[in-house]
């Protein structure tokens, strides 16, 4: 019964909440796809900062090394058409992180990240606990500022710490 009420009110009130949806971050999805929603215009930074790494003389080593965040920031300018004082990165952390530092950059940063996690010798953690630091990884990769945010990094390790092992220390 309250399946139908709601169902009902939903049907009633839709232009309501079609309003309220164009007015809002919403409108994206309904105007311009999921791709664009859940990008939030950051594949333009990805499509005019890409070619720029990929034609660059030093590509292999940019893909190797990383081409450091001033730099890869740099790239930007030009195709976004931003002052140099504008310039901007991907806005989202996975790419940053490969841009900045390359492949093997991004290996030793996930390298630190795992050995953190297996020095805290982790008991079996709830189902939510997973599903939180799954949808924390998914955001990280769509949007930026999560991976180096201090309260994410923080949150993260309290996180760890409540499900490691009791007495356990790193040796």
């Amino acid at each position: 019964m309250a399946t139908i009420f709601m169902a009902r009110s939903i049907i009633i009130n839709w232009s309501a909440i079609e309003q309220f949806a164009q007015t809002t971050f919403f409108a994206a999805l309904l105007d311009e796809g999921i791709i664009a929603f859940l990008f939030r215009g950051r594949d333009t930074y990805i499509s005019a900062i890409f070619p720029q790494m990929l034609d660059h003389p030093l590509n292999f080593v940019f893909y190797l090394f990383g081409a450091g965040e001033f730099y890869f920031r740099q790239l930007s300018t030009a195709p976004l058409m931003l002052p140099a004082d504008q310039a901007t990165s991907f806005e989202m952390d996975f790419f940053d992180l490969f841009a900045a530092y390359g492949l093997i950059g991004t290996f030793f940063y996930c390298l630190i990240v795992g050995l953190v996690v297996k020095m805290s010798q982790l008991r079996r953690p709830p189902a939510e606990v997973i599903l939180a630091v799954v949808c924390a990884v998914v955001h990280a990769f769509m949007a930026g500022h999560v991976l180096y945010s201090p309260q994410v990094t923080t949150i993260l390790v309290l996180v760890l710490l409540a499900h490691a092992q009791p007495g356990s220390r790193p040796k």
